[in-house]
């Protein structure tokens, strides 16, 4: 996991669980830079919208209330873009 994502994902849980949980639940929390950038329906779209705004490894993608999901390398490779 890169240290974008690692980082990104602790401040997910410091900062925005609680609010993300509560207000957009089974939506799709797109970050970069330790911030969220937008919230989006569909785990495709926000994977397009972060490999072109940001590039790999640069993004994060948090499926709000699900647990995280580690992705090999093979797997992120295999997600339509």
């Amino acid at each position: 996991m890169s240290d974008q994502v690692e980082a990104n994902y602790e401040v997910y849980v410091a900062k925005y669980q609680k609010e993300m949980e509560r207000n957009h639940p089974g939506k799709i929390a797109l970050m970069h830079d330790e911030e969220i950038v937008m919230i989006l329906n569909d785990f495709g779209d926000a994977y397009t919208v972060g490999e072109k705004d940001y590039g790999l490894g640069n993004f994060s993608i948090v499926e709000i209330g699900k647990k995280p999901t580690r992705l090999s390398r093979r797997a992120i490779g295999a997600i339509p873009g």
